[in-house]
């Protein structure tokens, strides 16, 4: 896609040229492209489907999030360049959070009220982190919520329940963004 500067012919300019060229606004740039040729005999593979749909919904949720005036003004605020709101939203909607690095277990030994941290991170901001911590024998111990903490990237969570066997300790983080991407990381402990 071409960018039209300082042409006061196409300035503003947005819509379809005959069946040759389309012209699109972005604020204050135009662009101008091809106009695109569609096969209306294609039919779509199961993962183009899957994409299809993924993208349906990322446009609720940019809708639904553009709708919401606190939301907005924080997914504006995090829009760069020729980015807007919607954008933006589309964007976080796309992309789930992750972990950075393997957890900090250096004070948890199994007793109540020891903690451990994990960095989760995200293109826009990481919603909550889940915590889970199940016995050698897949038997719950607890879960909760972990707290963030103020750098914003690390996550503690404090252990409410004694763990007196620490080896084959199987615990489990899950990340959610605010569209609810989720991302996943497991560990054992030895």
């Amino acid at each position: 896609m071409a960018e039209s500067i300082g042409n006061d012919m196409v300035y503003g300019m947005s819509g379809s040229v005959g069946n040759m060229l389309v012209y699109r606004r972005r604020g204050n740039r135009t662009f101008v492209s091809r106009r695109p040729v569609i096969n209306k005999n294609r039919v779509a593979s199961a993962a183009q489907l899957a994409v299809q749909e993924k993208f349906k919904e990322g446009i609720i949720y940019s809708q639904t999030a553009n709708a919401i005036p606190a939301l907005k003004e924080a997914y504006a605020l995090a829009a760069t360049g020729n980015q807007t709101s919607y954008n933006r939203a589309f964007i976080d909607f796309q992309t789930p959070p992750s972990f950075s690095g393997q957890p900090d277990m250096m004070d948890y030994s199994g007793q109540i009220g020891d903690s451990f941290s994990v960095k989760a991170i995200d293109d826009f901001s990481v919603d909550r982190v889940h915590v889970r911590i199940q016995a050698a024998d897949s038997s719950l111990i607890e879960e909760g919520e972990a707290v963030m903490d103020i750098n914003g990237i690390d996550w503690k969570y404090t252990a409410t329940q004694a763990n007196a066997t620490l080896a084959g300790t199987q615990l489990t983080f899950k990340a959610y963004d605010l569209p609810g991407n989720e991302a996943v990381l497991a560990l054992t402990l030895n």
